[in-house]
């Protein structure tokens, strides 16, 4: 699967339906964003600090689930939105998630970690039934991820601006943290 560049107008993720269809949410497909970055302490803790507020989505967890995935938010991957609504939503994978991934079913369904991991994967992106609009941004300029595994219906290359990224949620972040964000791109 080939990267495309990022032409600003083509990234719609505000709240405003599509012209001539109903404002309802039941109706409206959720803009899942999958951001790739390395996933050093400092990017993630910044991340945290621009994203407002994070909570895993997996409607059919238990409450002990819930506990588990947010204990694993510390790790190697996190499930962000912003506001009430699912449409902002990323998904920060590392390395070692993305090499998780290439594995086959078998070897990923281990232990809950995996299983979280491979679960979010096939409900979300390999649902041939699903509307929803995945991009998939990489502030790499060859992900390790295996495209071909899932279904995007968008690829995006994204410039290690934390600016643009900010731009897609709305977002604005203060010069000293996108410095130290930038820098720890590099």
């Amino acid at each position: 699967m080939s990267i495309v560049p990022m032409p600003q107008q083509d990234i719609e993720l505000s709240n405003s339906p599509s012209a001539g269809t109903p404002s309802s949410k039941a109706e409206k497909n959720k803009h899942i964003v999958i951001i790739y970055a390395n996933c050093k302490e400092t990017t993630r803790k910044l991340i945290g600090k621009l994203i407002k507020g994070f909570e895993s989505t997996l409607k059919d967890c238990t409450v002990s689930d819930y506990t588990k995935i947010g204990s694993l938010l510390e790790r190697d991957i996190h499930w962000l939105y912003t506001g009430n609504t699912f449409d902002k939503a990323m998904v920060l994978l590392s390395p070692e998630v993305s090499s998780l991934l290439q594995c086959n079913a078998e070897n990923i369904a281990h232990d809950f970690y995996s299983r979280f991991v491979y679960h979010f994967f096939t409900k979300y992106l390999l649902d041939p039934h699903s509307k929803d609009k995945i991009i998939f941004i990489s502030f790499e300029k060859e992900p390790c991820l295996d495209l071909n595994f899932c279904s995007f219906s968008t690829v995006y290359a994204l410039p290690t601006k934390l600016r643009d990224l900010l731009q897609l949620f709305d977002l604005k972040g203060d010069d000293s943290v996108i410095k130290e964000f930038e820098s720890n791109l590099r």
